[in-house]
């Protein structure tokens, strides 16, 4: 807990830091609040402005949080079967999907030789052990790279369904091990690429729950055609008024936004700010009609992504969000 406000005729605020970087949460009326320097172990509910705290414990100095961690809850037998259930047919359709439409599904190594390529990706690492001789190997944090063997190889369109790795993945919506579905069809830019998430996404709701629309804390989304289609610099205009374009450097970023609200903001960078403004301001306002892209990321943010002909300051990347989370991104 980085702080708790309290402003007369609205719910309490609490700014968290998890993993993920800091969340605006308000706290619901009858539950006592935290203090400033509080670890706690909250269930958060997403909404437009940020993230409605419903329930929290207290951590005590030397307790390991176990809420969110979703392997030991199995292997204690502290689960759901509902839920286990849910994600077993969730799967099944995913992959009756991409089979339908004449994609061919691999199979790749969970174990590779080396970490992840994207400096905002944590492997976690191995020991492997042979006699006196050891070797360090890490799990596989996406199955992009021995993907693209497949590519190479003239496999034209091809999906996997695979459970990944990531270091440093603890919140309720992230986990250090996950399902992640990837695929890849040559010739196909970004903006076919976005058509597949909408009829992926439409496929597995009108299957797995029976209809288009989704009720979440009094919203109604539904999952129609066409989903909202919003540039980066588009989102950060309408949410805060600035320019991407004009914001050069990390003191650029501290003129524009009160730099008090985050602790330790004298040693950002220009990606922390991004980030965090992000994360903050516009993802949570994402989704809430129907499904949200978020497309079109400034150029020292597209990782792999290619740069837009018409305006090589910005990348052919985007990403999917519903109800103010990120599903899955595209490039």
């Amino acid at each position: 807990v980085l702080r708790v406000e309290k402003k007369k005729g609205e719910k309490p605020s609490v700014f968290l830091r998890d993993a993920t970087g800091f969340l605006n949460a308000r706290v619901v009326d009858k539950i006592p609040l935290p203090k400033a320097g509080d670890w706690i172990e909250a269930e958060v509910f997403p909404l437009p402005s940020g993230f409605l705290v419903e329930r929290w414990k207290l951590i005590q100095k030397g307790e390991i949080p176990g809420g969110t961690r979703n392997w030991e809850k199995m292997a204690r037998g502290d689960w759901s079967p509902e839920g286990y259930w849910l994600l077993v047919k969730l799967i099944h359709l995913v992959r009756e999907f991409f089979l339908q439409r004449g994609y061919k599904e691999v199979i790749t190594p969970s174990l590779i030789p080396y970490p992840s390529f994207d400096p905002n990706v944590a492997s976690i690492p191995v020991w492997l052990h042979k006699g006196k001789r050891k070797r360090k190997a890490y799990l596989a944090t996406s199955p992009e790279y021995m993907m693209k063997m497949f590519l190479v190889s003239g496999e034209p369109r091809i999906f996997q369904i695979s459970q990944v790795f990531r270091d440093g993945e603890w919140t309720p919506y992230h986990q250090p091990e996950f399902w992640m579905c990837e695929w890849y069809t040559q010739g196909q830019d970004y903006l076919g690429l976005m058509e597949d998430v909408e009829d992926l996404l439409i496929f597995v709701f009108e299957h797995l729950i029976g209809t288009r629309k989704l009720h979440i804390g009094g919203h109604i989304i539904e999952m129609e055609k066409p989903f909202e289609r919003i540039t980066v610099r588009e989102a950060f205009l309408r949410e805060t008024g600035k320019d991407i374009l004009d914001i050069h450097t990390a003191e650029e970023w501290m003129k524009g936004f009160s730099a008090e609200k985050y602790p330790g903001w004298e040693n950002f960078t220009w990606e922390e700010w991004f980030f965090r403004i992000l994360g903050e301001q516009i993802e949570p306002k994402l989704g809430w009609k129907r499904p949200s892209f978020l497309m079109d990321f400034p150029a020292r943010l597209g990782t792999m992504a290619k740069a837009k002909k018409e305006d090589p300051n910005f990348y052919e990347r985007c990403e999917i969000f519903v109800a103010g989370i990120e599903l899955g991104n595209d490039y």
